[in-house]
């Protein structure tokens, strides 16, 4: 699939490769389940932290519903397992995605005019939520 095709509902999506935290990888092809969710956040977005509270809140909800939950985060590995543990996040499963996967998903690119108070680079992905049903591999609406 080219970079620069949009994904649309109900078509095949790239596949999905993310380096998790801990060490541990993630990939979209060995995930099992009816449906699978991700999305991308990041450290540095306040809203972030309680768009994931309120996802974690519904872990169980989604495992009795044979959903499987990824964080897809644009942030490099510290500082994904930072955020991972400064807002608690324990019970979801984060991984780390690079601008390339972002483009190849069709999230949208913004880069910011300076750095931020931390020192951080503002290029980055948008958020995003995506529904994906079992192959091969489908965006659902």
């Amino acid at each position: 699939m080219s970079s620069l095709q949009p994904l649309f509902p109900g078509q095949p999506v790239p596949d999905l490769r993310l380096p998790g935290i801990g060490g541990r990888a993630w990939r979209l092809a060995d995930q099992k389940p009816t449906t699978f969710t991700t999305g991308r956040r990041g450290r540095c977005c306040p809203l972030c932290s309680l768009y994931l509270a309120d996802l974690t809140g519904k872990v169980e909800e989604f495992a009795e519903r044979d959903v499987n939950i990824l964080v897809a985060s644009g942030d490099e590995q510290a500082r994904a397992a930072d955020a991972k543990s400064a807002w608690k996040f324990d019970q979801l499963t984060v991984g780390c995605l690079s601008l390339g996967q972002a483009r190849e998903w069709g999230l949208c690119i913004s880069t910011g005019r300076d750095k931020s108070s931390l020192g951080i680079d503002h290029t980055m992905a948008a958020a995003a939520l995506f529904g994906v049903l079992p192959r091969p591999h489908a965006m659902v609406s």
